[in-house]
């Protein structure tokens, strides 16, 4: 079975497809997860109500509920199509195109960002008002703050997130089983997905029962670099 995997051409691109997924929603997810933490973080009026609304989208993450409506949305005659429609420009075929499919996937998972969200927005809370105010007076404006003071203190935050978004990206089943179905022409075949085609489509459980090995070491070896990588990507006060 393991022979069979490195001879597929066809599980050999849905390994490669599923790192691109992971690598590129990860990074998107976190970006807007951080920048309306940010936003969030500002004591204003109605502050709780848009945190709650900024959250909604993480209550239905990863269900079978979130993929049927993005589904919706992204069909031909779908919301998205017909707002272009209205404003005069061309239409996409969002789930017919292989280049256009496996980003409908990745803008969902961007859309669920409220997990991460909220564990940014726990770490800036917990940063000494006192450190900020003292770099405002020495000159040091929006950015620099951003950069020298809040990203290093929520770092072990941010570390967290990424290794967690990682494995659970890596692990992507819903979405492509519900709104692709793995196509089109297979674009959208992530690895856990094909997994699941092997075993009760295909019936062969020990080629799927490899593949699930292949995921498991995949995993296991992307969290051990994250964790070589932590010392460098982690910022410890306590270290001199």
């Amino acid at each position: 079975n393991y022979k069979a995997i490195l001879a597929d051409e066809t599980t050999l691109r849905a390994i490669g497809r599923t790192l691109l997924f992971a690598c590129v929603s990860v990074p998107l997810k976190l970006t807007a997860a951080m920048l309306a933490a940010l936003l969030l973080a500002r004591q204003m009026r109605g502050i709780r109500i848009f945190r709650t609304l900024y959250y909604l989208p993480s209550i239905l993450g990863g269900s079978v509920a979130a993929a049927v409506l993005w589904k919706a949305l992204f069909r031909d005659q779908g919301t998205v199509n017909t707002l272009l429609t209205a404003l005069h420009l061309p239409t996409v075929s969002w789930l017919g195109d292989p280049q256009a499919a496996l980003w409908v996937l990745i803008l969902l998972r961007v859309w669920e960002f409220g997990s991460p969200m909220l564990l940014f927005l726990a770490a800036l809370t917990q940063i000494p008002q006192e450190m900020l105010d003292a770099a405002k007076l020495d000159g040091a404006g929006a950015w620099c703050s951003f950069f020298r003071i809040k990203l290093p203190m929520i770092s072990a935050v941010v570390f967290y997130n990424i290794m967690l978004s990682f494995c659970a990206a890596l692990q992507e089943f819903n979405a492509p089983f519900v709104i692709t179905g793995g196509g089109p022409r297979g674009a959208t075949t992530l690895l856990s997905l094909l997994l699941y085609q092997s075993a009760f489509s295909a019936n062969e459980m020990g080629y799927a029962c490899a593949l699930a090995w292949v995921l498991f070491l995949l995993s296991a070896a992307c969290s051990a670099a994250f964790l070589l990588l932590r010392k460098r990507l982690v910022y410890d006060p306590n270290e001199p």
